[in-house]
């Protein structure tokens, strides 16, 4: 993967619903997900038996920002994410 684009596809298929036809991709996982950069931030580390691990509230804000962003630049190019 370079720039975050990946190179290839797992597959793709075609859906078709009562207005529309639509192509699918199924993409490689684009990296970690949320939980484990959470887990591996250092106040977290050793872990210990029972931690309850919580999202920094400034790291929670700024990746739910991120993420919105990111969505709405998708929808507003035609694209939609299925497991967001």
């Amino acid at each position: 993967m370079q720039h975050g684009i990946p190179r290839s596809y797992w597959t793709s298929l075609n859906t078709t619903a009562p207005s529309a036809s639509t192509g699918c991709l199924v993409l490689e996982p684009m990296g970690p997900s949320v939980n484990i950069m959470v887990e591996e931030l250092p106040q977290f580390k050793p872990r210990k038996r029972g931690m309850k691990i919580h999202y920094p509230p400034q790291m929670a804000k700024s990746t739910l920002k991120q993420s919105l962003q990111a969505l709405a630049f998708l929808h507003n190019n035609g694209i939609a994410h299925g497991d967001f």
